[in-house]
């Protein structure tokens, strides 16, 4: 299928580079396919990919990591619409815990399971009878909110209503990975439909995530306080039993699932957990409680252990803090859900290599290109500093020292820095060894707190952001004219747990022991280095430092993973890099 603009048809509202025709041209022509497209950070892919797809009038639903990024394109679409006054429709679609007036600040299974039993009373459904209204534009999350709280209707459904006239839809994952997407199919049917996935990078531990299942120590312990009241010796015995086991628990372990259900005496038992969850929900919800139940959960979970205790790539892991029903098989579930679409783009910064990307993922004919940001040679100057390494198990003093003292020639560099270390562990580590910071990330950190820490750091006029590259601020941020150097302190591979142990495995059993240890472990650490170093580059005339402080970064095997224009400028420099040229 190849897409044709119309005569006179114009969707691209800036001047298009050459490169960013190029994309337009690649995605018009092969738009019947899946197609993988990796472009880099600020490269402007938004656009480009809606400018080749809303020709062909139909239906784009765009796909983003969490709820907040669907506003994205729909911002995108109202600069087209704007400018061409072409009278398109888009919104970026929320699930109930972020729409429900009736009741705020609830989780997405309460805020469920509250417009279920309380949908034929609720006075903002009611009042959507009556209201009319013809879309006029792209509505944005927060703008379809402030108008159903001005006409007192409720918006979960008012966006519901929207729907069919939308060309442009901005949703999480969720909705296309699990089966909160099943309700919206006849209204956006897919197979009408294209679908846009963006930081496809992302996709399989979304996947992952949403397959997998936990159970938390604290969370047995408020279902064996709901069971004191029930009557019923089997469940109440086998939940005693359960926390029995949890507290004996030293460190990980992999757990035999039907011996699981087995040993505990819980097979079968999950209806009746979830049974009385259900009428602890419904009686705290009558008492005007928020309507939730630990032993809901835990019959949810024990469904899921009994569902899948069989299945090749579902592991069950214990620890002191609970129990982890978790479910790789990614490949699998995800390459039956790409057919029920007119056409995929799968698009990211950090897509490469690109083949890795699709064979995880489930797609066997594709087609794949990378695209890149002219930036100037002088515009961009990277470094490798040898001599220091965060390999180990620990980090030891003098090794922390030696990483101080390369930060701080590094901070010298530049007015607005970033540093983002390998993990939290490395992070605490050169914060005991000396290492000093304007805006420090902390784990436990929340999202008001972040976003104030982040608006801060932006309106500083210099600073030093120092962060966890497994966090929140290596990836999807802007930070435009605000940050002009980053250091990678080490390279971000995931911590060696049972969990990484034995996700490292299955994918050697479904690729090989060498590429699958490739995809699994090697793959997604640089792909964090290279999310982190974007955040210093999201326009051609942006200038930036960049510096990887690892000496491990020489290796053939991860240098050729890092981004091109890292690549192109990078010079390799001995610890102390004080005293080499800069």
């Amino acid at each position: 299928m190849r897409l044709v603009k119309r005569k006179g048809e114009v969707f691209f509202p800036y001047a298009a580079r050459p490169e960013q025709q190029d994309l337009i041209d690649f995605v018009s022509s092969h738009v019947g396919k899946p197609l993988c497209i990796n472009a880099t950070t600020g490269f402007g892919k938004t656009t480009c990919i809606l400018a080749a797809l809303l020709p062909s009038h139909k239906r784009i639903i765009w796909a983003v990591r969490t709820g907040n990024e669907s506003d994205r394109p729909v911002e995108e679409l109202k600069v087209v619409d704007e400018r061409f006054s072409r009278h398109l429709f888009g919104l970026s679609y929320r699930g109930k815990r972020d729409m429900c007036l009736l009741k705020e600040g609830l989780d997405y299974d309460a805020a469920s399971y509250l417009c279920k039993k309380k949908m034929k009373e609720c006075a903002y459904y009611k009042n959507l009878a009556d209201f009319s209204y013809s879309p006029e534009g792209p509505l944005l999350y927060s703008e379809l909110l402030r108008m159903a709280r001005k006409e007192k209707i409720c918006p979960y459904y008012l966006q519901r209503r929207l729907l069919p006239y939308a060309s442009v839809i901005g949703m999480s994952y969720n909705y296309v990975l699990s089966d909160a997407g099943y309700s919206l199919r006849s209204t956006i049917p897919f197979h009408d439909s294209f679908l846009v996935v963006d930081e496809a990078h992302n996709l399989e531990q979304a996947a992952t995530n949403i397959n997998s299942i936990a159970l938390k120590k604290v969370g047995v312990e408020r279902a064996l306080e709901e069971m004191a009241g029930i009557d019923d010796e089997a469940c109440g015995s086998a939940l005693k039993a359960l926390l029995e086991v949890i507290e004996r628990v030293e460190g990980e372990s992999r757990v035999d699932m039907d011996g699981f259900l087995d040993t505990l005496e819980m097979r079968g038992l999950a209806p009746k957990f979830i049974e009385y969850g259900e009428q602890i929900r419904a009686d705290r919800l009558e008492h005007g409680l928020v309507p939730r139940s630990s032993l809901y959960h835990l019959g949810s979970f024990l469904r899921a252990v009994e569902e899948k205790s069989s299945s090749e790539g579902v592991v069950m892991i214990a620890d002191d803090g609970g129990f982890e029903v978790y479910d790789m098989r990614v490949r699998g579930m995800l390459s039956e859900l790409w057919g029920q679409f007119l056409g995929c783009v799968f698009c990211s910064g950090t897509l490469e290599p690109i083949d890795g990307f699709a064979n995880t993922i489930g797609l066997a004919d594709y087609e794949g290109k990378s695209f890149y940001m002219p930036f100037r040679d002088e515009n961009v100057r990277s470094y490798v500093i040898t001599g220091i390494s965060t390999e180990g198990e620990t980090l030891s003093r003098a090794m922390a020292d030696r990483y101080v003292r390369s930060i701080s020639w590094f901070l010298r560099q530049g007015r607005k820095s970033a540093v983002f270390c390998a993990s939290y562990r490395i992070m605490g580590d050169l914060l005991k060894a000396g290492l000093e910071a304007d805006f420090v990330e902390r784990q436990s950190m929340g999202g008001a707190e972040a976003k104030n820490m982040l608006e801060s750091f932006r309106d500083a006029e210099e600073g030093c952001l120092l962060a966890s590259a497994q966090g929140r601020f290596a990836e999807g941020i802007d930070l435009p004219q605000a940050l002009d150097s980053v250091f990678i302190a080490g390279i971000p591979f995931e911590r060696a747990t049972l969990k990484t142990t034995l996700y490292i495995r299955y994918y050697m059993s479904l690729y090989g022991a060498q590429r699958g240890r490739y995809y699994a472990y090697m793959v997604p650490a640089i792909r964090r280095v290279s999310q982190a170093m974007g955040r210093a580059l999201r326009g051609l005339e942006d200038r930036a430092l960049i510096v990887c402080g690892d000496e491990r970064y020489t290796k053939p095997e991860i240098f050729r993973l890092l981004p091109r224009y890292f690549q192109t400028s990078a010079k390799t420099i001995r610890y102390p890099p004080d005293a080499e040229s800069s």
